[in-house]
């Protein structure tokens, strides 16, 4: 698989269920986010983020859209008030392992779990793009906002991280009118 972001049809999404689907969350439960009771589901798949003073994986800041993780995280984190009192559950979701996802939720004080699909069962059920870099198969960074269990809105390729969360924001003010 080449690193270069290609063509994904986003169309096909739009009115898709949620899948259904355990993954582990950094609260140390199972999160089935088909099952949730919020109105809005809002998930953003991130590729990984790095520990302090890991070197990051080989040509990362040249992989198109792979940089860009903490700041996007950041994002839904300071707009998560505003995103819940919107009616959406925020979930971040990678291929990383779990342990590895509670140290960035520790550092970031992000007020939601982010979820480890370290098999790829949630990417593969919906067909998620992916690229590989040193063995790791890994997200492309995009965001779905589901209402009431359905996918009604891809947000993809996304190329500024850091706005993401306000886009989200203003599409649900939207819908909320």
């Amino acid at each position: 698989m080449t690193n270069e972001i290609a063509d994904f049809d986003t169309a096909s999404l739009i009115g898709s269920p949620i899948p259904d689907t355990d993954l582990i969350s950094t609260d140390g439960h199972p999160v089935n986010l088909r099952n949730l009771q919020s109105r809005f589901l809002v998930v953003y798949a991130y590729p990984r983020t790095s520990a302090p003073g890991v070197a990051p994986l080989k040509d990362w800041d040249v992989i198109p859209g792979a940089k860009g993780c903490t700041p996007q995280s950041c994002s839904f984190r300071d707009h998560h008030d505003e995103l819940s009192g919107l009616g959406a559950a925020v979930f971040g979701v990678s291929t990383q392992e779990t342990d590895y996802q509670r140290e960035a939720v520790r550092r970031l004080h992000l007020p939601f779990p982010l979820l480890s699909d370290n098999e790829s069962t949630f990417a593969k059920s919906l067909g998620l793009p992916t690229f590989e870099v040193e063995g790791l198969i890994l997200l492309r960074r995009l965001t779905l906002i589901s209402e009431n269990g359905y996918i009604r809105q891809v947000m993809y390729p996304i190329t500024k991280p850091e706005e993401n969360a306000s886009e989200v924001v203003s599409v649900l003010r939207d819908w909320n009118k």
